[in-house]
Parts: structure tokens; C-alpha cells; sequence
């Protein structure tokens, strides 16, 4: 018992110096994070204004009015802005890391590698900072529109839904990344799905046929977003949607761990 005490406390402490040194880094280049910021809330008000002009025409959006794209983007803003937070830097960091052999540093500290790895570009100041204004904007327009009054399940859902896809999107991610100890190239690829990704903006239910399945493999944030959108939005009593994200989080995430152990092996034996 006493061990795991110690255990956890060196780990807290790694953390802690982790969060510090974002702290020290996103604030020594402060412009660089109120330019982010401008070009996020500038996204946000043209994908609004966008949205304003298709509904105008079109009045539905795969069934979904205003007030319900604007449940589906304020849960799309909201699993995106966790990434930004807790995945996507780290994914880069850990991916030139392997490229430039500074991953080898990570090898010689008494905590877990994969720790290391899903820790090394945390942004908990510049995340909030980046989300707070844009989600703002959102949880309004939702106000305003009279647009969350889920049921019971659907809240219960919703929220299952939502813890479940903020996880894929990060197994998703990282599980891609592990390919880097053998193809150097890798960030090609996460480009791609990065770009892939912007489905998830759009309601789940536009989606036909086999494409429908095909689409939740290439975009997380489809996933994410739009099967917890159908419960907040009460537009599904059925377990099934919740129940292939759950599938995609449990495969993404064994992939994960299982091309992490084949690929640290390759790689220390190569170093050796």
C-alpha cells in the first residue's frame, strides 16, 4: 500500500512539473495564443453564419433546425477543444520525438513511458483559454434557442456518449501515432485525418448506408459528437448508437496499447 502511495505521488509530481512548464511555455508566447484565439472565434462566427444561410434555404439539415445544429456544434466545440487540450499536442510532440530520437530521454525516467507519451503536450491554460470563448457563444445560441431539454436517458446517455468519444478521439489519434516507430512519415497520415475530422460538424443522420459505419473509423469527432447529439436531442431511444461507440473506444484503445508494446520493442532493440 505504502508503495502505490509513493507510486502515485511521483506521478502527481511529474504531472504537476508538466502542467508548469505549459504554463511557462504558452505564456512566454503569449501572441501566438491571442492569434489562435481570433482565428478561432473568427471560424466560429462564419461556420455560424454558414449554418444561418443553409437553414434560411434548406430550413433542416438532415432533420436537424438550428437549435439542434447548435446542440451538435456545442458538443462537436466541446470534444474538439478536450483534443486540443489533452491529445493532439501531445501526439505531435511524442511523434518528432521518435523522428529527432529525443524519445530516448523518456526511456530513462522512473515512470511509465506511455504516461510520458500521453502527457507530453498537455495544455490545460491554452485549452481553456482557446474554449472558453467560442463554447460561450454556443451554450447562448442554445439558451437562446430554448434548444437542451433531453429526457432523463437522453441525459444520461448524452453524457456517456460524450466521456466515451472525448476517449476515442484520443485513442484514435494515438493509435495512428504508434505507427511512427515504423513508418518515420506517420504525421502525413494524421493530416489527413485531421482534415477527415471536420465531419463531425454535421449530423450523424446525413450519413447513408454503409457509409454511415465507414465515417465513425474515419472521423472521431463524428463519433463523438454526433451519436451523443441523438440523445441530448431525443431523436433515438435505442442502446445501439452508444453501444458502436462504446466498440470503437474498446478497439481503438486496444490498438493503441498493443501497437505501443510491439512498437517500444522494436524500438529499444534497435537502439541497443
Amino acid at each position: 500500500m505504502k508503495e502505490r502511495v509513493t507510486k502515485l505521488k511521483l506521478y502527481a509530481s511529474v504531472l504537476v512539473k508538466k502542467i508548469v512548464f505549459a504554463w511557462q511555455t504558452e505564456t512566454a508566447y503569449a501572441g501566438n495564443t491571442v492569434g489562435e484565439l481570433l482565428s478561432t472565434v473568427f471560424y466560429n462566427i462564419t461556420f455560424l453564419v454558414f449554418i444561418d444561410v443553409i437553414l434560411k434555404k434548406f430550413k433542416l439539415i438532415a432533420g436537424y433546425s438550428f437549435p439542434d445544429m447548435m446542440v451538435l456544434t456545442l458538443i462537436s466545440q466541446t470534444v474538439f477543444y478536450a483534443g486540443l487540450t489533452f491529445t493532439y499536442t501531445s501526439v505531435e510532440l511524442f511523434i518528432k520525438s521518435v523522428r529527432d530520437g529525443s524519445f530516448d530521454t523518456l526511456l530513462l525516467k522512473p515512470v511509465s513511458v506511455l504516461f510520458q507519451v500521453m502527457t507530453l503536450g498537455i495544455r490545460p491554460f491554452s485549452g481553456a483559454f482557446f474554449s472558453i470563448p467560442p463554447l460561450l457563444i454556443y451554450i447562448f445560441l442554445v439558451i437562446q434557442q430554448n434548444a437542451f431539454h433531453p429526457s432523463m436517458f437522453g441525459l444520461i446517455a448524452g453524457i456517456g456518449g460524450l466521456i466515451m468519444g472525448i476517449l476515442f478521439l484520443h485513442f484514435f489519434r494515438f493509435a495512428f501515432a504508434m505507427l511512427v516507430f515504423k513508418n518515420k512519415q506517420i504525421k502525413n497520415l494524421l493530416k489527413t485525418l485531421e482534415f477527415l475530422s471536420e465531419g463531425g460538424s454535421y449530423p450523424y443522420e446525413a450519413y447513408k448506408g454503409i457509409v454511415k459505419i465507414a465515417v465513425l473509423f474515419l472521423s472521431p469527432l463524428l463519433a463523438g459528437a454526433g451519436i451523443p447529439s441523438l440523445y441530448f436531442l431525443d431523436k433515438t431511444a435505442s442502446l445501439i448508437p452508444l453501444a458502436i461507440e462504446a466498440g470503437l473506444l474498446i478497439l481503438f484503445s486496444t490498438a493503441t496499447f498493443c501497437l505501443w508494446k510491439q512498437g517500444l520493442k522494436a524500438y529499444e532493440s534497435t537502439s541497443s
